[in-house]
Protein backbone atom coordinates (compact mmCIF):
# COMPACT_ATOMS: atom_id res chain seq x y z
CA UNK A 1 0.00 0.00 0.00
CA UNK A 2 2.59 2.67 0.92
CA UNK A 3 4.75 1.76 -2.10
CA UNK A 4 1.77 2.39 -4.41
CA UNK A 5 1.18 5.80 -2.82
CA UNK A 6 4.85 6.74 -3.17
CA UNK A 7 4.90 5.65 -6.80
CA UNK A 8 1.74 7.64 -7.54
CA UNK A 9 3.22 10.68 -5.81
CA UNK A 10 6.44 10.45 -7.86
CA UNK A 11 4.40 10.17 -11.06
CA UNK A 12 2.30 13.20 -10.07
CA UNK A 13 5.43 15.25 -9.36
CA UNK A 14 6.97 14.21 -12.68
CA UNK A 15 3.82 15.11 -14.60
CA UNK A 16 3.63 18.53 -12.93
CA UNK A 17 7.14 19.47 -14.09
CA UNK A 18 7.54 21.92 -16.92
CA UNK A 19 9.17 20.84 -20.15
CA UNK A 20 12.38 22.61 -19.10
CA UNK A 21 12.36 20.92 -15.67
CA UNK A 22 12.00 17.50 -17.32
CA UNK A 23 14.91 18.35 -19.62
CA UNK A 24 17.04 19.33 -16.59
CA UNK A 25 16.15 16.04 -14.86
CA UNK A 26 17.48 14.15 -17.89
CA UNK A 27 20.44 16.51 -18.16
CA UNK A 28 21.59 15.73 -14.62
CA UNK A 29 21.70 11.97 -15.18
CA UNK A 30 25.14 10.37 -15.38
CA UNK A 31 24.19 8.82 -18.72
CA UNK A 32 23.31 12.19 -20.27
CA UNK A 33 26.41 13.91 -18.90
CA UNK A 34 28.74 11.14 -20.05
CA UNK A 35 27.18 10.38 -23.44
CA UNK A 36 25.76 13.68 -24.63
CA UNK A 37 27.80 16.41 -22.95
CA UNK A 38 31.13 14.74 -22.29
CA UNK A 39 31.79 17.05 -19.35
CA UNK A 40 30.61 18.01 -15.88
CA UNK A 41 31.25 21.72 -16.57
CA UNK A 42 29.19 23.31 -19.34
CA UNK A 43 28.03 26.72 -20.50
CA UNK A 44 24.36 27.50 -19.94
CA UNK A 45 24.12 28.82 -23.50
CA UNK A 46 25.28 25.42 -24.80
CA UNK A 47 22.58 23.75 -22.69
CA UNK A 48 20.01 26.12 -24.18
CA UNK A 49 21.14 25.11 -27.67
CA UNK A 50 20.96 21.43 -26.73
CA UNK A 51 17.45 21.87 -25.30
CA UNK A 52 16.31 23.53 -28.51
CA UNK A 53 17.84 20.74 -30.61
CA UNK A 54 15.99 18.21 -28.47
CA UNK A 55 12.70 19.87 -29.30
CA UNK A 56 11.95 21.83 -26.15
CA UNK A 57 9.13 24.03 -27.38
CA UNK A 58 8.78 26.32 -24.34
CA UNK A 59 10.67 29.57 -24.37
CA UNK A 60 14.07 28.33 -23.20
CA UNK A 61 16.90 30.70 -22.32
CA UNK A 62 19.85 30.71 -19.93
CA UNK A 63 17.80 32.32 -17.14
CA UNK A 64 14.96 29.79 -17.32
CA UNK A 65 17.37 26.90 -17.60
CA UNK A 66 19.48 28.21 -14.71
CA UNK A 67 16.40 28.49 -12.48
CA UNK A 68 15.25 24.97 -13.35
CA UNK A 69 18.76 23.67 -12.73
CA UNK A 70 18.96 25.47 -9.37
CA UNK A 71 15.70 23.82 -8.25
CA UNK A 72 17.22 20.39 -8.84
CA UNK A 73 20.91 20.83 -7.97
CA UNK A 74 23.07 23.18 -5.96
CA UNK A 75 25.43 23.73 -8.84
CA UNK A 76 28.61 25.80 -8.80
CA UNK A 77 29.19 28.48 -11.38
CA UNK A 78 32.13 30.51 -12.61
CA UNK A 79 33.42 32.36 -15.63
CA UNK A 80 36.28 30.72 -17.47
CA UNK A 81 38.46 31.96 -20.30
CA UNK A 82 38.30 29.77 -23.36
CA UNK A 83 39.00 30.62 -26.96
CA UNK A 84 38.44 34.31 -27.44
CA UNK A 85 36.10 34.93 -24.56
CA UNK A 86 35.00 34.39 -21.01
CA UNK A 87 32.16 31.96 -20.57
CA UNK A 88 29.72 31.57 -17.68
CA UNK A 89 29.74 27.85 -16.87
CA UNK A 90 27.99 25.59 -14.36
CA UNK A 91 28.63 22.19 -12.82
CA UNK A 92 26.24 19.30 -13.39
CA UNK A 93 27.53 16.89 -10.74
CA UNK A 94 30.22 16.63 -8.03
CA UNK A 95 29.48 20.23 -7.08
CA UNK A 96 31.56 20.12 -3.88
CA UNK A 97 34.56 18.83 -5.83
CA UNK A 98 34.27 21.64 -8.37
CA UNK A 99 33.93 24.27 -5.64
CA UNK A 100 37.47 23.38 -4.54
CA UNK A 101 39.08 23.44 -8.01
CA UNK A 102 40.84 26.38 -9.61
CA UNK A 103 39.82 27.94 -12.92
CA UNK A 104 42.47 25.99 -14.85
CA UNK A 105 40.78 22.70 -13.97
CA UNK A 106 37.36 24.19 -14.73
CA UNK A 107 38.60 25.36 -18.12
CA UNK A 108 40.03 21.94 -18.98
CA UNK A 109 36.71 20.30 -18.13
CA UNK A 110 34.74 22.94 -20.06
CA UNK A 111 36.96 22.34 -23.09
CA UNK A 112 35.72 18.71 -23.11
CA UNK A 113 32.14 19.91 -23.53
CA UNK A 114 33.15 22.24 -26.37
CA UNK A 115 34.97 19.40 -28.17
CA UNK A 116 31.94 17.11 -27.72
CA UNK A 117 29.61 19.81 -29.00
CA UNK A 118 31.84 20.36 -32.05
CA UNK A 119 32.08 16.63 -32.76
CA UNK A 120 28.32 16.22 -32.46
CA UNK A 121 27.63 19.11 -34.84
CA UNK A 122 29.95 17.55 -37.43
CA UNK A 123 28.08 14.26 -37.13
CA UNK A 124 24.68 15.86 -37.83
Amino acid sequence: FPVTILKARREMIEQSKTEIERFVTDLLSDDYIDNHLGSEVVALKDLVTRAQHEGITSHVNATALGKALRRQAQYQQRRVSYGRGRHPVVTLRRHEYWAEQDNTIWTEEFAKSKRKLAADSVGR
